[in-house]
């Protein structure tokens, strides 16, 4: 008797789900890994000190999360490729796509919960902090201009940090599907 399960033609339903599924796990990821690295950062950084020793790490630390978030979209594209018939090119993109949309999602939405809950007092002691430090003719135009920002800087934050991720999965999904071996570019016939 064979236990082997027989492969789905692939859909648009299954793409969906699937990128779902991956889209958490790669949203989790990156706030994990960014966590990580502002725990390292902190570390790093003395206050009051304008210190390059935790901006380098940050940023090689950036560099490899975004490597492995492409390594992880690679996986996930080859598990979408063998778990289902008649996958193409365009199906890969497809997923990367949308596995990219949820995970920006998850992950703008990490960082709006992080703005309004988590960091509030810290960001709030960091606009004061810059206001004491400028001179008094410009502090009370400084201070206007941040009066008038602070309200929509969660909402700015969650945009920036989505359409960042969503244009660098955009663009991983692109070169992953157009390099990815044993998917078809015929939609009429077979690899």
């Amino acid at each position: 008797m064979d236990y082997q399960q027989e492969k789905l033609e692939v859909s648009n339903k299954q793409i969906w789900q699937e990128a779902m599924k991956y889209g958490a796990i790669l949203g989790a990821v990156t706030i994990i890994a960014e966590l990580l690295i502002g725990q390292i950062q902190s570390l790093l950084i003395h206050p009051g000190s304008l210190n390059l020793m935790g901006t380098i790490p940050a940023f090689s630390l950036n560099i490899g999360k975004t490597v492995l978030f492409i390594y992880l979209m690679v996986v996930f594209a080859r598990r979408l490729i063998n778990g289902f018939t008649g996958v193409m090119r365009n199906h890969v993109f497809r997923f990367g796509t949308c596995t990219s949309l949820f995970s920006s999602l998850i992950v703008g939405a990490w960082q709006l919960v992080q703005i309004k809950l988590i960091a509030a007092a810290k960001i709030e002691e960091a606009m004061e902090e810059a206001l004491a430090s400028m001179p008094q003719a410009n502090a009370a135009q400084a201070e206007a201009v941040i009066n008038s920002i602070m309200p929509s800087l969660p909402l700015l934050m969650f945009i920036f940090k989505f359409l960042i991720c969503f244009v660098i999965g955009i663009i991983a999904a692109l070169v992953i599907s157009r390099s990815i071996k044993g998917v078809s570019d015929n939609p009429f016939g077979s690899n």
